[in-house]
Parts: structure tokens; sequence; C-alpha cells
């Protein structure tokens, strides 16, 4: 990578590491300034060290971004627009992913990949059913998102067998924690420090994601 492109890194550690420090320590002025920070400084790394640009990560970005921003209040109107960033940018990176995907080489036994999502997609839905009211489908659909998020990222692993596929993998992973980690603490008691917790696993997620494609 170029001397920017390290740079850029850098300031991407530099705002994701204070923003886990203000969100810490309720420092809510710092965490405001730098949340929108976040993904605007991994674009801007991705843009730079990418060998190829790859339109589909960056709008997933830009969605990130817009729903970063949304998800600064915790009323319930924005938690719901925030969503639907995330969404979209679950949504992009699955389209991603599967361009990548060389369908000849699976086998059908990579379907078995569906059961631990599903299992651990139903577990936290039995978590905040007490909870969740109203929003129960609009759950349950952003979770079947994430977690097609989350398979279409192993089958382009697995069927390709590169290291970079591999990276975005496991931040596809992270990712996932990040987000099933904020939707228990929405609707059940919140976990201690769960709000430093999910934001340290989205930024580690977003991270490996855009580094696999910054890798191939």
């Amino acid at each position: 990578m170029s001397g920017l492109a390290w740079a850029l890194l850098a300031v991407y550690a530099v705002v994701s590491g204070t923003f886990l420090v203000a969100d810490a320590r309720s420092m809510t002025g710092l965490r405001v300034a730098t949340k929108p920070l976040l993904m605007a400084s991994l674009l801007a790394f991705y843009l730079v060290a990418a060998p190829h640009i790859n339109l589909l990560i960056v709008l997933a970005l830009v969605f990130s971004l817009a729903g970063d921003t949304l998800l600064l209040s915790s009323k319930t109107v924005w938690f719901v627009l925030g969503g639907i960033g995330f969404l979209l940018a679950h949504i992009t990176y699955v389209c991603a992913f599967a361009a990548d995907i060389q369908a000849a080489r699976l086998t059908p036994w990579v379907a078995l990949i569906v059961v631990p999502y599903v299992v651990a997609t139903v577990w936290l839905l039995r978590k905040v059913r007490p909870g969740v009211g109203k929003m129960k489908a609009p759950t349950i659909a952003y979770l079947a998102t994430l977690d097609l998020m989350g398979i279409a990222a192993f089958l382009r692993f697995w069927s390709t067998g590169s290291m970079p596929a591999l990276v975005t993998f496991i931040g596809s992973l992270v990712f996932l924690v990040s987000d099933f980690w904020l939707t228990h603490d929405r609707y059940c008691p919140r976990t201690r420090y769960g709000d430093v917790v999910v934001m340290l696993t989205y930024c580690a997620g977003q991270l490996l994601i855009v580094g696999g494609y910054v890798l191939t």
C-alpha cells in the first residue's frame, strides 16, 4: 500500500479508538463528533488503497455512514431509519459477495452453512421476543438479511479459496456479532459495556470486510 493509504488507515484507527473511549465514558459531544467519521475515514482508506474500486463496496460504506449518523439518536424512529441504512448496506454487501461466487465449485454439502446462522438467529429472536413488540417483522427481515450477507461471504470464500475472501468472511462474522449484540441490547436488559462491544466489533468487522477487498 502507498504511504497515503497507511496514513488513512491510521486515521481510521485513531477515530475508532477515540469514539470507543468517548462511548465508554459517555462523552456525548465527542461521540457525536466522531461517529460519522468512522465510515468516512474507512471509505477514504478503501478508495486510496484498493487496487480496483468496487462500487458496491463504496455504496455499502455510504449506507453504513448514513446508518451510523441516524443511530446517534436513541429514539425509535431514528433507530428504524438507521436500521434501514444498514439493511441497504447488507444488501449491497450481499450483491458484492455474490458477484464473485464460483457456483461450479460449490457442492450440495455447502448448504449446511445455513444451519448455524438459522440456529443463532432463532436463539436471538427467542431472547428478544418479550420486548420486540411491533418491531418483530422488521427485526426478522433485518436479521435474515444479515445472515444472507454472512452466507454470501462464506460462499465467496469457499468457492474461491482466496485469503482476501477469508478476511472478508471473518469480517462478516464480526459484523454479525455486532448487530446481534445491538439487537439484544435494544430489546433486552442491556449488557455491561454493551455499546462499546457493539461498536468495537462493528469497526473491526467493517475494516476486515474492506481489508479483504484491499488485499485482492
